[in-house]
């Protein structure tokens, strides 16, 4: 008799086919998967997407760690602009001490630089994601909580909030470069130039010049990441979550 029982169980086991074949992640296909050989594909298929995440977790941590970086070299630019000192007597030296800082300024402006360009096509696929998915998670969480589904309603939740932080950071990053550039300029300005000799005023004119325009780190090289555009993000995917509700009422 137990025997029969085990047998029973393992013909019921085997005949559920969702528990034979359940894929790594739960997305919706156009066909189905009831035999050995197609869950193998889709199974391959679907494997690279987790190396895929790590990719992009990786990469999000050295866009901001070089940003992080560079604002560090431009606070240090700013200090010591602010203080250095004007000696009598000691030109030569204070040219050349001058000479340094501006090397060391403009290394950082290359390196923001060639950070919006290596990064500004991947961040503007970012935001354009992100826009969606706020919206359209929004819009879930907001259909599922009028169905009583309270479960279903907390898994979207926390993927808003995740996707709201990710935003946050892209955009508090580049209020930090911004505001550090501004900070470096407004030394400029503020140093004892007039102290100085006239070689220094000239090289302080120049410098005082190029850093007119602050450092930016962009999407698309025309949406700029700052706390301004994490409010204007925001307000887009709250549009498109009222264009929804709109559509469907």
């Amino acid at each position: 008799m137990l025997n029969i029982n085990r047998f029973t169980i393992i013909i019921i086991f085997l005949g559920d086919s969702d528990n034979l074949f359940e894929l790594p992640f739960r997305i919706r296909i156009f066909f189905t998967v009831n035999d050995t050989l197609t869950y193998y594909l889709v199974y391959f298929y679907q494997f690279p997407m987790v190396y895929l995440l790590i990719c992009h977790n990786a990469w999000i941590c050295l866009l901001i760690t070089i940003v992080l970086h560079i604002c560090g070299q431009l606070a240090i630019v700013e200090y010591r602009i602010r203080h250095i000192k004007m000696l009598p007597g000691a030109r030569d030296n204070t040219n050349t001490i001058f000479r340094e800082l501006v090397e060391r300024h403009m290394r950082s402006i290359w390196m923001a630089k060639a950070s919006d360009d290596a990064f500004h096509f991947v961040l503007l696929l970012d935001l354009v994601g992100t826009t969606l998915l706020l919206g359209l998670m929004s819009y879930v969480v907001i259909i599922g909580s009028s169905m009583s589904e309270s479960s279903f309603g907390y898994v979207y939740i926390i993927c808003v909030i995740a996707t709201v932080f990710l935003l946050y950071g892209y955009c508090i990053v580049g209020e930090l470069l911004i505001q550090e550039s501004k900070r470096v300029h407004a030394a400029y300005y503020e140093c004892l130039w007039y102290e100085s000799s006239i070689t220094f005023r000239k090289s302080l004119m120049i410098c005082m010049t190029q850093t007119q325009e602050p450092l930016r780190m962009t999407a698309g090289k025309f949406f700029v990441f700052s706390l301004t555009g994490f409010t204007d993000v925001l307000r887009s995917a709250m549009g498109y979550l009222s264009m929804l509700r709109k559509m469907t009422h």
